[in-house]
């Protein structure tokens, strides 16, 4: 008998993304947003662990849980005309990391926050988040669109919690303006239609920050305990979304079958790390070959709905995810097309790694920027909050934890606005060097998070 080995990742799966949008006004028109000491298109003010970017520390079980950092820096292909979409400039992110880094990123939390975003617009502004989100028609057409989307999506099913979270954070008066008053058709139309929670505050001063956070913990059940330390005195608006997902595995992994072996990091020499590694044996999964990679998908829950898919590229080890997530991520649709199509496979033996890390991706408004974002950047774009309000920054955290039972995960993104080889027939699937994988939701195609792993050590 033939046996075919390849070498990647299996996982289990809980998920939690916050999405946090926060907006300030500026005392005068035309001022230049580059100077203010607060949370920014830097990422400054955002809340970062003491130990800096990259650093690792053992969770109460031994498994080593570290922090990566991202730089916000992408580069675009050039486009011929018109902006970028949200999920072209996702993947190009994904496609450009850093061989030494790993990404992780909720498509599905950002564009809820962004959403919300869009329905404070008007006029350019308006037209250029329609353009970047994909959407086509009325305000109504699209409360009416993502309002269905989330019902498939949250619907209940045995074995899995996924719950989403908005938040609305609106300074009552600013500059001699009411701009609670001025913003509360749309507070009432966000918390009618997405179910939003509305916080009016005299400023952002501490109190307020420590409610923020206090909401940001409890929404993510303390994956994620903070996610800015300071913001300017200008700011007057934050929106947040929180996106959690908590799955058990269909078929769950036996923690007496654990073992520590080698992973092999990209453009790492040597041998790699040791981490613990889960394993099952004599297990179906649809599985799917082409594209140059090797696809597995790992179900949640009764029902199979929501699942992780995890890809390989083949030829050995050391392999570049870049062609997987370019041009729009392209390829990637191809393989999860795939898989969805792919017949039950027996895998006689399946081993991933069991592993814990965060993310901080700053900057996120340079990078829309680049994508042809303009007008939200400027004041006179959200009459609806002030004439003078426009977004200073964007950001996202995020965290994964894969377990024998599970896996969890968790993201924050905030917005400032200013005023394996051939072997034998039965089938190995063995993570031990870098790999891609997504989270989604089936029945809508969903990506709830998107990830890749380079390192683990």
């Amino acid at each position: 008998m033939k046996r075919r080995v390849f070498r990647g990742l299996c996982c289990a799966a809980v998920g939690l993304m916050l999405t946090v949008l926060c907006l300030g006004g500026c005392k005068a028109p035309g001022g230049d947003p580059e100077g203010y000491d607060r949370l920014r298109r830097d990422g400054s003010g955002v809340s970062e662990p003491d130990n800096g970017p990259g650093f690792q520390e053992e969770t109460p079980d031994g498994t080593k849980r570290r922090e990566f950092i991202w730089d916000g820096s992408v580069e675009l292909p050039p486009k011929e005309e018109g902006i970028y979409t949200l999920e072209e400039v996702l993947f190009a992110m994904l496609a450009q990391t850093d061989a030494d880094s790993n990404l992780l990123i909720s498509p599905y939390s950002l564009r809820c926050v962004l959403t919300s975003l869009y329905h404070s617009t008007d006029g350019e502004a308006r037209e250029e988040m329609a353009a970047f989100l994909g959407y086509d028609g009325s305000d109504e057409s699209v409360y009416e669109e993502q309002e269905a989307l989330r019902r498939e999506v949250l619907k209940g099913r045995e074995g899995i919690e996924l719950s989403l979270a908005d938040s609305f954070w609106i300074r009552e008066t600013f500059g001699g303006e009411s701009i609670a008053g001025r913003a509360k058709d749309l507070s009432d139309r966000l918390r009618e239609r997405y179910g939003c929670e509305i916080f009016p505050t005299a400023d952002f001063g501490d109190g307020t920050l420590e409610r923020m956070n206090g909401w940001v913990e409890e929404k993510t059940n303390g994956m994620i305990r903070r996610i800015v330390d300071s913001l300017d005195e200008e700011t007057i608006l934050v929106l947040m979304n929180a996106l959690y997902f908590n799955g058990t595995w269909t078929t769950v992994f036996e923690p007496r079958d654990t073992q520590e072996r080698y992973f092999y990091g990209y453009k790492i020499e040597g041998e790699g790390e040791t981490v613990p590694f889960m394993s099952l044996e004599d297990a179906s999964f649809r599985y799917w070959e082409g594209e140059g990679y090797v696809a597995l998908e790992l179900p949640y829950g009764k029902d199979g709905e929501i699942v992780m898919d995890v890809i390989l590229a083949e030829g050995g080890t050391d392999l570049d995810y870049s062609e997987l997530f370019s041009e729009g991520g392209e390829t990637l649709k191809k393989v999860l097309a795939g898989l969805d199509g792919a017949e039950l496979a027996d895998i006689y033996c399946l081993s991933i790694p069991k592993w814990e890390e965060d993310h901080t991706i700053a900057g996120l408004s340079e990078v829309f920027r680049a994508a042809g974002l303009e007008n939200i950047f400027k004041s006179g774009g959200m009459s609806q909050i002030s004439e003078w309000a426009r977004v200073d920054s964007i950001l996202q955290k995020t965290a994964i934890e894969v377990t024998e039972h599970g896996t969890k995960a968790a993201a924050v993104s905030a917005v400032v606005t200013e005023g394996a080889g051939l072997i034998t027939d039965e089938k190995f699937f063995i993570a031990d060097h870098n790999f891609a994988y997504v989270i989604r939701e089936k029945t809508e195609d969903t990506m709830l998070f998107v990830g890749l792993v380079n390192q683990l050590s």
